[in-house]
Formats: structure tokens, C-alpha cells, sequence
């Protein structure tokens, strides 16, 4: 093969979040970039929050974010997506594993017993 005719490799860039619990998300990443935090909730459903980095990469969502009038609040979240467009159509992803990722990743260990 001609490595001429590989396309320019992608860039990977940082992105990463805290999800403090009922309390807030502290997303970094690319200073002021525009970024789609997906938020699933206890009873299933799905909400959607474009943002922007700021201007040192940072963003908190917080309780105080979520709609007045929401039927949920932080502390019902179960799973956090953040998405990051880039250049190409592609998206870099962060999220929580889901319950079936972290038991496809689990280790069973047999129990030993003193003997």
C-alpha cells in the first residue's frame, strides 16, 4: 500500500467528567467548544443539554440547571453522556458504563475459605 493515500490521522482530544451525585457534573475538555451533555434518568428517560466549554475548558452543571418544573432532579441520574463534535463528523465520547458493560467487564473470583 502507498501510505500517500492513508488519510491524516484524527486527533484525538481531551475530554472528561466528575459526576458529583445529586449535586452537579464538572465537565473538561477543549477550551470553548460546544459540547452535548445526555443525561438518563431512574425512570428511563433521556434529556438533552447543549453547552460551551469555557474559556479554560471547564463547565459545572449543576441542581440548579435542571428545569423547575423537571419530574427528576441530579440525584436521579443513572447514566451521564458527554459528547464532543470534531472536525471530520465525528464525535468524542465520555460517559459512565452501562449496568450490562460493567457486568460484561466483571471478574469473578472463587471464594477461598480457611481451612
Amino acid at each position: 500500500f502507498d501510505i500517500a493515500t492513508l488519510p491524516p490521522p484524527s486527533v484525538v482530544e481531551p475530554l472528561d467528567f466528575d459526576y458529583d451525585e445529586g449535586r452537579e457534573i464538572g465537565i473538561s475538555g477543549p477550551a470553548d467548544r460546544p459540547i452535548r451533555l445526555v443525561l438518563t434518568v431512574a425512570a428511563g428517560e433521556t434529556y438533552t443539554f447543549e453547552r460551551t466549554l469555557g474559556a479554560t475548558g471547564g463547565l459545572k452543571f449543576t441542581a440548579a440547571e435542571v428545569p423547575p418544573r423537571a419530574s427528576w432532579t441530579l440525584a436521579d441520574v443513572t447514566h451521564v453522556r458527554v459528547e464532543l463534535p470534531v472536525a471530520g463528523g465525528h464525535t468524542i465520547v465520555a460517559e459512565t458504563p452501562s449496568e450490562a458493560e460493567e457486568r460484561e467487564n466483571a471478574v469473578y473470583l472463587p471464594a477461598l475459605a480457611n481451612r
